[in-house]
């Protein structure tokens, strides 16, 4: 079956800023998040082997969820001036390469990419394996029989494929459940605030337990105390 290389582009973007020293080009312009893009694309074209490849941006708009909880992302600083005057450069890379790219106003770059993976994933004239490029946890939720995730490490030299089997040795979830598991957890880098007192290995817990976070706040008066109490003062913070 054909492969298809989805690239969240900011999510990489970003990363290649920071793990590649400051570069410039000969008029003194930042190139070191063009430099680390281009190098993770390439060698995430020569690792997956795909017939397709595509990219998805965000936009500066507001999205759909800081139309919702309007202090969404809103702890994060402003981007260093230097950054942002790479991404028309980073833009150019992918036109040279003839890779596709896509931005909606209203949505993030990974709402495209599980937009497209579903479709393709699902098509029965285009159908497709997928493979996600991104350090995003949020994309682990796709992960199924024909959608897996490629995490870059910081330093941009290492890569973690993440199937069904690598999500579940990580986090004891099935990939279904991240979801749940950010709402108990909560996201920092979002400025997405989890259950007081529910970290990362007590979430895993109740999630191997009840299954759902449906389930879990169903069957709250089995839980003991405090774990009982933290969870019922944060239940509308889930949802």
């Amino acid at each position: 079956m054909n492969k298809l290389l989805l690239i969240d582009g900011n999510n990489l973007f970003h990363r290649a800023y920071h793990a590649i020293p400051h570069l410039t080009n000969k008029e003194g312009e930042a190139t070191n998040a063009v430099f680390g893009f281009s190098n993770m694309l390439i060698k995430a074209i020569g690792e997956v082997s795909p017939r397709y490849v595509a990219c998805a941006f965000d936009t500066q708009a507001p999205t759909f969820r800081h139309i919702e909880f309007e202090k969404y992302k809103a702890q994060r600083v402003a981007p260093p001036p230097d950054l942002y005057p790479q991404l028309p450069k980073v833009k150019k890379v992918l036109d040279a390469y003839g890779i596709k790219y896509f931005e909606k106003e209203g949505y993030e770059a990974d709402d495209l990419l599980a937009t497209i993976a579903e479709r393709v994933t699902e098509s029965k004239s285009h159908r497709a394996k997928v493979v996600i490029l991104s350090g995003d946890r949020d994309c682990l939720q796709l992960v199924d029989g024909n959608i897996k995730v490629q995490a870059p490490g910081w330093n941009l030299k290492e890569t973690t494929l993440y199937g069904a089997r690598q999500v579940k040795e990580k986090f004891g979830l099935e990939p279904h459940q991240m979801v749940d598991y950010k709402s108990l957890t909560g996201d920092p880098s979002d400025n997405v605030p989890g259950i007081l007192g529910v970290g990362p290995k007590t979430a895993s817990s109740l999630l191997q337990k009840y299954h759902t976070l449906e389930n879990l706040f169903k069957k709250l008066a089995e839980i003991p105390e405090p774990l009982k109490s933290k969870l019922s003062a944060g239940n509308q913070k889930t949802y």
